[in-house]
């Protein structure tokens, strides 16, 4: 019986070992695949030559040849997607907005007065809400230019309702209720 226990331990530590080592080889095999939180935060524009197709073995003679046939067509070029003028309008008042709360939120970070601090914050959502104005009147006027007449109406209600302050409510006398006499 106790040889039976010897033998199950020996072989349960050369099961953890080959598990092990295994692992290891694995690890060894592709790194990238051991550590996903490395791959996740690499440089999406740090391509490897074989990434992006280009082939990591010297031009041969009768290769280079070819390529200096074909000129620049044959190289690969990143292409820019164009942008539409709205979306660089929009981009512009988004970056704008960025740098006025980047440097409100450094006004604020080192800020002792409390009371002062609840000013920046306070300026610091004027400066979104305006952003988001601005953003809705960009609309208006490329909707208006596009012949949109009832989009740019919508987008100019929807302004207005954000900007116009809501009516006070005035009190209205109504009798006192009844304590239980119905």
């Amino acid at each position: 019986m106790k040889n039976m226990k010897t033998t199950k331990s020996l072989l349960i530590i050369l099961l953890v070992l080959i598990m092990t080592g295994g692992a290891m080889l694995a690890m060894a095999a592709d790194p990238e695949a051991a550590a996903p939180e490395k791959a996740a935060k690499a440089d999406p524009n740090d391509q490897t030559e074989a990434q992006v197709g280009r082939s990591t073995v010297p031009d041969l003679k009768v290769n280079q040849a070819e390529m200096d046939a074909q000129g620049d067509r044959g190289l690969e070029t990143k292409v820019e997607p164009q942008l539409r003028p709205m979306t660089m309008e929009i981009n512009a008042v988004l970056e704008q907005s960025r740098l006025q709360v980047s440097t409100l939120q450094d006004r604020f970070d080192n800020e002792p007065n409390a009371e002062a601090a609840v000013v920046i914050v306070r300026q610091m959502e004027k400066v979104k809400i305006n952003a988001e104005l601005d953003i809705l009147r960009v609309q208006v006027r490329y909707a208006r230019t596009a012949g949109n007449e009832e989009l740019a109406q919508k987008i100019e209600a929807s302004l207005t309702k954000m900007t116009t302050p809501a009516p006070r409510r005035e009190p209205v006398d109504r009798p006192a209720p009844d304590a239980g006499n119905r």
